[in-house]
């Protein structure tokens, strides 16, 4: 588990409690109370303490993050953490820096302000960790998408195979009834890719994604060229030329295992995102 995820765990579990019961304390406080008074102030002074040293685990995690992806959202995250934890220190200062009650109005006065201080950085807390779950399911997202398209990349060999068995399959005389399905299936596997990169292409803020994206790209063209040319063919530019024919077949078939080749490398730089992006 990461330190983002800690952290959220950290917040859901005993930050917001945490802090919900000292409020909650303080509001029962009374100035005759200072055995409480000094015991609330540690328990406060000791939570404050963990609280900014679980934010700065958080903040390591987050700049781990925008080294892999460039994250705009994760810069801002950094930033707001950044004033949130010294709101934090200098709260925790200050509860350490008040001593007994003698006076009840500087009582009142005290425990108003600690109250609105601590109401203040619950909801603060709150929405920090509305913002960091969202971060945090779009990375999730971010995985899910890798993984569909490493799992199509991956199927590949098998889809470009059976293109290749029909290709490898033809003669002169059956080219004509043929080209159409197999121009059908070379385009469908065009389609599939770019499907493929226009989910990918949501997560333009992932580096690495750069080179997968132009790698299918450049396959998706090959493809679609690939499938006008088998289209397009009229049969009768062989004549009765066999050896024409077969170079024919011949370019294809080299062209669709250049294609599977150029998929490789694609699954590699995918794998590569995914261990980055793993948490």
């Amino acid at each position: 588990m990461t330190s983002i995820q800690e952290f959220i765990k950290y917040l859901r579990t005993a930050g917001l409690y945490s802090l919900s019961k000292a409020e909650a304390s303080l509001k029962s406080l009374s100035i005759r109370q200072v055995a409480e008074w000094n015991g609330l102030k540690l328990s406060l002074s000791h939570f404050l303490n963990t609280l900014y040293y679980e934010m700065f685990d958080c903040k390591i995690g987050l700049e781990q993050e925008i080294k892999k992806t460039g994250s705009k959202a994760g810069k801002v995250l950094i930033g707001d953490l950044k004033k949130d934890m010294g709101i934090v220190l200098a709260l925790r200062e200050e509860v350490l820096a008040t001593g007994s009650f003698t006076n009840q109005e500087l009582f009142e006065l005290t425990r108003k302000k600690f109250l609105l201080k601590i109401k203040n950085l619950r909801e603060v807390l709150k929405d920090y960790l509305e913002e960091l779950e969202i971060f945090e399911q779009k990375l999730m997202s971010a995985l899910v998408l890798l993984k569909r398209a490493d799992d199509f990349i991956l199927q590949a060999p098998e889809l470009i195979g059976k293109i290749r068995l029909e290709i490898g399959a033809l003669k002169i005389d059956t080219f004509l009834s043929q080209k159409e399905k197999i121009a059908a299936s070379i385009e469908d596997l065009s389609q599939q890719i770019k499907d493929q990169d226009e989910g990918l292409s949501k997560l333009k803020e992932i580096s690495g994604l750069e080179k997968v994206l132009a790698t299918l790209e450049l396959v998706r063209i090959n493809l679609v060229t690939l499938a006008k040319t088998v289209g397009k063919t009229d049969p009768k530019v062989w004549g009765q030329s066999t050896p024409r024919f077969d170079l024919f077949k011949k370019n294809l078939l080299r062209d669709m295992e250049g294609s599977l080749k150029i998929l490789a490398g694609a699954a590699e730089d995918i794998e590569e995102v995914q261990k980055q992006l793993a948490i």
